[in-house]
């Protein structure tokens, strides 16, 4: 089944997690939306799992389950989840110290550790496992999932500083003891590493890939043709309807920005403080040209394709799925030219953007962290790199058609700050026109340019820039339109005044500058 194949579905089964972790629900809801789904939740009772400890993991999973069931905690489909441990020198035909790892953690020291193993006289491995129980109505036993992780305890105890995005990798719990098998280079602890990184290596990460699997083709089977399904006589009634409880539509939240200015960063501080779908443009994207059978290698190759299917495409591939999901928040981020922006700003009047800017330094020492892409290895490659994203048009706007920016020069502390004001904050947020003060020097020149149907010169595009307000200077005029070349047509003839003409992009670009709200009052704006 392809990793898309989830996208497609218009019934989307609803999944919840119960758990007494925020931890894992947080790690838990950035795994699904990253295949396309959301996650729901609710809050485990810690009676459910105070079970004899010296049977199996899918025992006491069991007994949970029926305990939840017992006391109809969880309506209709759930899952809960447990992780359990076994250091090779402390065991023998069971785990030690298993499923109450919890419990032994918080009342060991890691010199503990090491001097017991030591003392052992064996090696430093150990196991990290993590089981999932999946319960479906009208089915009695549940369904398991199983993930782990082979490696060792480190030599040293933990120096690192926890996660202030990922909270699981921490140095307070045992991934800031345990060195996963497999690294290439210097080995770390799985707490230090970067989310993107750990995934290869997280216990579970693992579990909860192998339940997303069976989810996809439990959604799969949900989408069915009634032509090729057939009734019993059975009493079935539809589920209930989700209660909001919020007195207006959730939000859609589009987040613009470049290469490692905090977009995703974004979705996953949201999704720590409210229940929100985060859907990314690249996952519609890949899937659109493996419909068509197409293959994308570069850029260059990514805007041919937007040149001739449409610069919103990629958009259009998304409503249905966002029709979907009325009933939730969402945030989009990657979106890359300023079509996309505008055909979802006709659809949805609960449309939000928000522009995410950081220096190109910065951004590049973030970049060289994250150890992804191995084909940008230097600064140059990665300034080379934003260039061609604004060959797609809308980072270089992207302030003048947001409604918040936000600035991520500080530290993350300083930006989960500011998201989570903003996401807390943004039902009751009242859109207010923005005013021309707001507007910089760019857009002005390029809506002044939207005046003439023919092309125009500096000093009549200055002149048009001044409409009751400080007139732009012919040298300013010429200086922001020569960076704006998609949607301003640079027009020098010999003997001629330099002059600037539309292109058959700037329509799009005026549209979302002059429908660009501010969210509050423009003082208010933050970053």
């Amino acid at each position: 089944m392809s990793l898309f194949d989830s996208l497609r579905f218009t019934r989307l089964i609803r999944l919840t997690f119960n758990t007494t972790s925020i931890d894992k629900l947080l790690q838990a809801r950035i795994i699904f939306s990253r295949r396309g789904y959301s996650l729901y939740f609710t809050r485990g009772n810690k009676e459910a799992y105070e079970e004899d400890y010296s049977s199996d993991t899918a025992f006491l999973l069991t007994n949970a389950v029926r305990f939840i069931d017992k006391e109809r905690i969880v309506r209709g489909a759930y899952f809960i989840e447990d992780t359990s441990l076994r250091i090779e020198a402390l065991s023998e035909s069971t785990d030690f110290p298993g499923m109450r790892v919890k419990e032994w953690f918080a009342s060991t020291s890691f010199l503990e550790l090491d001097e017991a193993i030591r003392k052992s006289g064996k090696r430093r491995s150990a196991i990290v496992k993590s089981d999932i129980a999946l319960k479906l109505p009208n089915i009695f036993e549940p369904i398991f999932f199983h993930g782990e992780t082979t490696g060792r305890v480190a030599d040293t105890p933990p120096s690192f500083e926890q996660s202030a995005m990922y909270p699981w990798l921490s140095p307070m719990n045992f991934n800031g003891w345990f060195i996963p098998d497999g690294q290439i280079g210097i080995p770390k602890t799985l707490g230090e590493m970067e989310f993107e990184e750990s995934m290869k290596y997280d216990f579970r990460a693992k579990s909860l890939s192998l339940l997303l699997d069976q989810y996809d083709r439990l959604n799969a089977a949900a989408n069915i043709s009634n032509n090729f399904v057939s009734n019993r006589s059975s009493n079935f009634r539809d589920s209930p309807q989700l209660e909001l409880g919020l007195s207006k539509v959730p939000p859609i939240i589009c987040v613009v920005g470049y290469k490692c200015s905090g977009k995703t960063t974004f979705a996953h501080i949201a999704q720590s403080v409210r229940e929100i779908v985060h859907l990314e443009a690249s996952t519609f994207f890949r899937n659109r040209i493996s419909e068509e059978d197409l293959i994308i290698t570069s850029e260059a190759d990514t805007l041919r394709y937007m040149e001739s299917a449409g610069y919103d495409a990629v958009a259009r591939s998304m409503i249905e799925h966002i029709d979907s999901l009325s009933d939730r928040a969402i945030i989009i981020t990657g979106f890359r030219t300023p079509e996309e922006i505008l055909l979802l700003r006709k659809l949805y009047d609960n449309m939000i953007v928000v522009s995410v800017s950081a220096d190109q330094r910065i951004r590049y020492e973030r970049h060289i962290k994250r150890g992804r892409e191995l084909d940008i290895d230097n600064y140059q490659r990665f300034k080379q790199n934003d260039v061609s994203h604004s060959l797609f048009g809308l980072v270089d706007v992207m302030d003048d058609v947001s409604d918040v920016s936000i600035g991520n020069d500080g530290t993350l502390q300083d930006y989960i700050r500011k998201v989570r004001d903003f996401v807390v904050n943004i039902d009751g947020a009242e859109m207010l026109p923005r005013p021309d003060v707001t507007r910089s020097e760019a857009s002005r020149s390029l809506l002044a340019l939207a005046e003439f149907d023919r092309p125009a010169t500096c000093d009549e595009i200055s002149a048009a820039t001044d409409q009751g307000r400080l007139r732009i200077r012919k040298y300013n005029v010429n200086r922001a339109l020569k960076s704006l070349p998609i949607f301003a047509h640079r027009v020098a003839r010999k003997g001629q005044l330099l002059a600037y003409e539309k292109t058959d992009r700037t329509d799009a670009v005026i549209q979302l500058i002059e429908e660009a709200k501010e969210i509050n009052r423009p003082s208010s704006r933050p970053g």
